[in-house]
């Protein structure tokens, strides 16, 4: 299983802004230069952190940007979904794209590891990581 470069982003970000937590607002340039990503690629990645009402922007003498929520109620999970999916596997969505899925010998299997990842990611929180 590989997670994409946009949620390993977005949650190097979501630390950076978990470890300003509610003092602080980062810039977007500062994430980019600490973390060593390009701000543009950063920036398209706001945008879901910012529709899916994780982040927003704090406007004012210390602009920049801002966790919605405390560190302790954002899961891993919130994070994964919003740039994977809630499963490991398309056949393991409610509309199986598979015509075996209704006879494949490996989808317990699969169900099992896909309940057991989803598990942990619901149970950690960013700070549980910080």
């Amino acid at each position: 299983m590989k997670v994409n470069t946009k949620t390993r982003y977005a949650l190097r970000m979501l630390l950076d802004l978990a470890d300003a937590y509610p003092n602080h607002a980062v810039y977007l340039k500062d994430i980019a230069l600490s973390e060593n990503i390009s701000e543009k690629y950063l920036s398209q990645i706001v945008i879901s952190l910012k529709q899916n009402d994780l982040i927003t922007t704090f406007n004012g003498v210390h602009s920049g940007y801002v966790l919605t929520k405390d560190p302790k109620d954002i899961k891993l999970f919130d994070i994964y979904v919003i740039f994977e999916g809630e499963n490991i596997m398309e056949c393991l969505e409610n509309n199986p794209v598979c015509s075996n899925s209704l006879n494949c010998k490996s989808i317990k299997y699969w169900n099992l590891l896909n309940n057991t990842i989803q598990i942990h990611l619901k149970n950690t929180t960013l700070a549980d990581l910080l």
